[in-house]
C-alpha cells in the first residue's frame, strides 16, 4: 500500500508540473490547419527572451555548451530544443517559436513570452546605470500597443508617454503599472511626446543627462557629409544614414569570412581546427558571415561600403552560408579547396540604389580606414538625403544629442556588430579599387 501510495504521489507531482508549465495554444478554428503557440513561463520555456533582455552579451546560455546538440547556442537553457520545440514539431509550426523580443521575429505562428529568472512581480532586468529608475509594468493592451509600436520603430525610440497608470513601491523602488484605461505613445505621435522633445531640445543640460551609449539619433548625410564628419576630428563613433547607388563590387577583395557559429567573431585557424578568441572555444563550427566591400556613390562623393552580417542578407535576401554553399556544390572538391567568388546574388545589386544605415567606426576616427562600415539596408522610402556638394557638415548641430521636429522619429540604440574585429588595421586603401565617380548619374 505504502509503494502505491508513493507512486501515485509521485504520477500526481508528474501531473502538476505538466500543467504548471503547460503552454497555452491557440487553435485558429475549426477545419483551419494554421496553429498558433504562444507560451509563458520562465527558463523551460525561454525562446531566448532573457539574452534579448540582458545588458550582458556573454550569459551563460549564449555561449557552448549550450545548444551543442544543435551547434548553435541560442539563449535557450537547453542543449538543444526546449518542450516548446518539440510542441510545435508535433503541431506542424516549422522552425519553433521565436522569443517575442527578437527584432523582425515573425509571430504569425505564435511566440515565446516566457523570461528566464521571472517572477509574479517581474524581476528587475539587468541594468549597468547607477541613477535614479523607475519601473514600467505593462499588462494586457497597453503591453499589445507597446510591442505594436515598438516593433515599428526602425531605432529605439526617444520619449514614451504611458496615461492613466497606478503608482506602486516594489523591493524599494517606484514601479508604475499600466490599468484598463492606459493608453501608449512614442516619440512623434502624439504634440505632448513632440513639445517634450521640442522643450529637451532647447535645454541641453537636461538633454546631457541622457546616456548617449544608450540612445542616439541617425542623421541623414550625404557621403561627402560623412567624410566631412571624420575629418573634424571627432572622437565618436558614431551611424549616419545615407542614401547611395551601388557602382560595383570590390574585385580582389574577400566578400565573406569565416565566423564562429556561437558568437560570430571571426575564427581563427588552430593547428587542427577552428577556434575561437573571444568564446575561448576551440573545434568550433565555423559559419560563413558577409563582409562585402561594395563601391558606392551619390552626387557628392564616392566610397567603399562593407557590408557586414545582416545587412548583406538584408541586401540580397540570402544568407552568406547559403551562398557559400551552393558554390561548393556546384564545383565539387574544387569548391571546398578555394576562395568563393563574388556570387551573383552581390553583383545583381549594381546599379541598385539603397539607403544604408553606416557606423563610422574607430579605425576610421584614426585613418586607419576609408571604408565605411555598413550594419543595416534601411527602406528608400525614408526621407531622401539631400545630395549636395561635400563639405556641408554641421559640426555644430551634429553635437546636439537631440533636435525638434520629426527627425527625432529617427532615434536608434547604438550596436556594435561583432563582426567589427575582423576588419583589419591595415586596410589596403579601398577607395584606389572604387571605380571613378560617375558625377551626375
Amino acid at each position: 500500500m505504502v509503494g502505491k501510495c508513493d507512486l501515485v504521489s509521485v504520477i500526481g507531482a508528474i501531473v502538476v508540473l505538466t500543467i504548471f508549465h503547460n503552454p497555452i495554444i491557440v487553435y485558429a478554428g475549426q477545419g483551419v490547419p494554421e496553429v498558433a503557440l504562444f507560451t509563458f513561463g520562465d527558463s523551460y520555456y525561454d525562446a531566448g527572451n532573457k539574452a534579448f533582455l540582458s545588458k550582458n552579451k556573454n550569459l551563460p546560455q549564449t555561449l557552448w555548451p549550450y545548444g551543442k546538440s544543435l551547434d548553435d547556442p541560442n539563449g535557450k537553457f537547453s542543449d538543444g530544443h526546449i518542450v516548446p520545440d518539440f510542441i510545435g514539431d508535433f503541431i506542424s509550426i516549422p522552425n519553433g517559436i521565436p522569443p517575442a523580443l527578437k527584432p523582425g521575429a515573425n509571430l504569425s505562428r505564435g511566440a515565446s513570452f516566457a523570461v528566464a529568472d521571472a517572477s509574479i512581480l517581474g524581476a528587475p532586468v539587468e541594468s549597468s546605470y547607477d541613477g535614479p529608475v523607475v519601473k514600467l509594468y505593462l499588462w494586457d493592451q497597453a503591453a499589445r500597443d507597446f510591442c505594436k509600436k515598438f516593433r515599428s520603430y526602425e531605432g529605439t525610440p526617444t520619449v514614451l508617454l504611458v496615461t492613466t497608470v497606478n503608482t506602486k513601491s516594489l523591493g524599494g523602488t517606484l514601479a508604475l503599472t499600466t490599468m484598463s484605461s492606459s493608453r501608449v505613445f512614442m516619440d512623434c505621435d502624439v504634440q505632448p511626446t513632440v513639445d517634450y522633445i521640442s522643450w529637451l531640445g532647447s535645454n541641453p543640460q537636461s538633454a546631457e543627462l541622457v546616456n548617449a551609449e544608450v540612445v542616439t539619433k541617425r542623421e541623414t548625410l550625404t557621403i561627402g557629409e560623412i567624410y566631412s564628419y571624420i575629418r573634424d576630428g571627432s572622437n565618436k563613433e558614431a551611424f549616419f544614414e545615407c542614401t547611395a547607388t551601388i557602382d560595383d563590387v570590390v574585385h580582389g577583395s574577400t566578400w565573406y569570412y569565416i565566423s564562429c557559429s556561437g558568437c560570430h567573431t571571426k575564427a581563427t585557424k588552430g593547428p587542427t581546427s577552428l577556434m575561437c578568441s573571444k568564446c575561448g572555444k576551440v573545434n568550433i563550427s565555423g559559419v560563413p558571415q558577409y563582409r562585402a566591400q561594395l563601391s558606392v556613390y551619390d552626387n557628392s562623393e564616392q566610397a567603399v561600403f562593407v557590408l557586414l552580417g545582416d545587412a548583406g542578407f538584408e541586401l540580397t535576401g540570402k544568407h552568406a552560408a547559403e551562398l557559400v554553399s551552393s558554390y561548393v556544390e556546384a564545383n565539387g572538391d574544387q569548391g571546398v579547396t578555394q576562395e568563393v567568388p563574388f556570387p551573383e546574388a552581390l553583383i545583381s545589386t549594381i546599379g541598385q540604389k539603397h539607403n544604408f544605415c553606416v557606423k563610422v567606426t574607430k579605425h576610421n576616427l584614426d585613418g586607419k580606414s576609408r571604408s565605411l562600415t555598413v550594419t543595416k539596408i534601411l527602406p528608400l522610402e525614408s526621407p531622401p538625403v539631400t545630395e549636395a556638394s561635400g563639405g556641408n557638415y554641421n559640426p555644430i548641430t551634429s553635437e546636439v544629442g537631440f533636435e525638434t521636429g520629426t527627425k527625432v522619429c529617427e532615434a536608434s540604440k547604438i550596436r556594435v556588430d561583432s563582426a567589427e574585429g575582423s576588419k583589419s588595421n591595415g586596410d589596403l586603401d579601398e577607395m584606389g579599387k572604387a571605380k571613378r565617380l560617375k558625377r551626375g548619374g
